[in-house]
């Protein structure tokens, strides 16, 4: 979105479209605006009427100097449009609430009170097609606020729920207007400690039925509050949302999360980004992850955060998830013969806390776009020490056909300094590994 930390403002695609959120009347926060007043905006005092504090009093005021922005940024490119503009360039972003992260919320009911927030619905309902995203940060939610946000539903491309209070039936009046959107590209859905209509499995299952359908949505990142998301959320999200593009889980916390995952992921859905957070991740799960790549071939980045319930990356977190580091650095480098390395995943490259400088290596092969075919080789010359001065590890040809030997011997020698002797690595190939392969002689 256009701001960082959630906070409100504006932005357009082209350099000298900003605009500039300051104004007196915002930053005062004092009584000038009363009611009536300022073109419309409600003063403090109005709103300590209706028994908000001071902060949620001056909140509002701000939230209508905002409003009063947005709306003439629309209407400014509105009026200005015609058909030899770059609509595309020139499309909003709006970050619609406090975003301030102190606790401060704005009511929904609060919302509809204010001249310029029916000023600025008007605005998106003649000009939908320059929001480009839309960002809603702590704000409970209502019908009438979501019927006002309804045309640049339809219309935008990006939208960020941002610790709102959406409940089931608020979540069916968002699913009806996303239903006739066909730009949105991503969503950020961000419960603080409420997950409202995410908690109502028919609600949920209805909303992200929807998402699926849509034709260019590719994005979804998932953060419920802490045990406020029932587990069943996250099959309903995986079974409907599997073949997007990229999906992040943050922060989930349930005991078969991992194992959920797990199966969806062997499945090879067309997934290539994952992110799966949980506090509750183990050694079990990373390896039930690790299994399941070993059927995938789709994923192309998996991050794994195993927070544990100590603090993120500490040592003892990392102690207690060194079976499931392991199996992850196994699942795509087993060293233990050159088919296992050729049955390991070669297409995704792996994060997670306490992972090797090996497994760093082969990230970069993949973001440096090596084929499949050069990363295998890569790892071969890896497990046979072509990578370092270590001698030959011939136990990795145990399980090699003899007629192949002498072209691996030429792909080592080739990755080696020039002097190492290919004659005598030839005869420490014949006199420990020939007869491994040969036959039986028969007695």
């Amino acid at each position: 979105m256009s701001e960082e930390n959630g906070s409100a403002g504006v932005s357009g695609g082209a350099e000298n479209n900003d605009i500039d959120d300051s104004s007196s009347s915002e930053e005062s926060g004092s009584e000038e605006s009363s009611i009536g007043g300022g073109g419309g905006i409600l003063g403090v005092s109005y709103w300590q009427s209706l028994g908000r504090d001071d902060d949620d009093a001056i909140e509002m005021l701000k939230f209508q100097g905002k409003l009063v922005h947005y709306t003439e940024a629309l209407e400014y490119f509105g009026d200005q449009w015609d058909d030899n503009w770059d609509v595309e360039k020139q499309r909003l972003c709006y970050a619609i609430g406090p975003g301030t992260g102190g606790g401060t919320f704005i009511r929904g009911e609060d919302m509809v009170r204010c001249p310029q927030w029916h000023k600025f619905c008007h605005a998106l309902k003649l000009y939908p097609g320059f929001v480009k995203g839309i960002m809603l940060c702590d704000i409970n939610l209502t019908k009438a606020v979501i019927d006002g946000l309804g045309p640049a539903l339809r219309a935008t491309s990006e939208l960020n729920f941002e610790d709102c209070v959406l409940g089931r039936r608020d979540l069916v009046y968002v699913a009806q207007y996303l239903e006739q959107n066909s730009s949105l590209t991503s969503m950020n859905l961000h419960c603080d400690d409420e997950c409202g209509g995410l908690g109502d499995l028919d609600a949920a299952t209805h909303f992200f039925n929807v998402l699926k359908e849509l034709p260019t949505f590719r994005h979804l990142s998932f953060s419920p509050g802490l045990d406020c998301c029932p587990p069943e959320v996250l099959t309903i999200i995986m079974d409907r949302l599997k073949d997007l593009e990229h999906i992040d889980f943050c922060w989930l916390r349930c005991p078969t999360e991992g194992y959920r995952i797990a199966q969806v992921v062997a499945a090879n859905p067309k997934v290539q980004h994952l992110m799966a957070g949980c506090r509750s991740f183990n050694g079990d799960d990373a390896i039930e992850f690790a299994n399941a790549l070993a059927s995938n071939t789709s994923l192309k980045f998996f991050h794994v955060c195993m927070y544990g319930d100590e603090a993120r990356d500490n040592e003892s977190t990392e102690v207690k998830n060194k079976a499931g580091v392991d199996a992850l650095l196994k699942a795509v480098y087993d060293p233990s013969s050159l088919n296992a390395i050729l049955n390991c995943n070669h297409t995704c490259a792996l994060k997670y806390v306490g992972m090797s400088n090996l497994q760093k290596e082969l990230n970069g092969l993949i973001k440096a776009n090596w084929t499949r075919e050069r990363i295998v080789k890569y790892k071969l010359l890896e497990a046979l020490g072509a990578h370092s001065n270590e001698s030959l590890k011939v136990e990795c040809l145990n399980d090699v056909p003899w007629e192949l030997m002498p072209r691996i011997l030429h792909l080592f020698q080739a990755d080696r300094d020039q002097n190492i002797c290919l004659t005598s690595a030839f005869h420490t190939f014949r006199d420990r590994v020939a007869p491994l392969l040969s036959p039986r002689s028969e007695k």
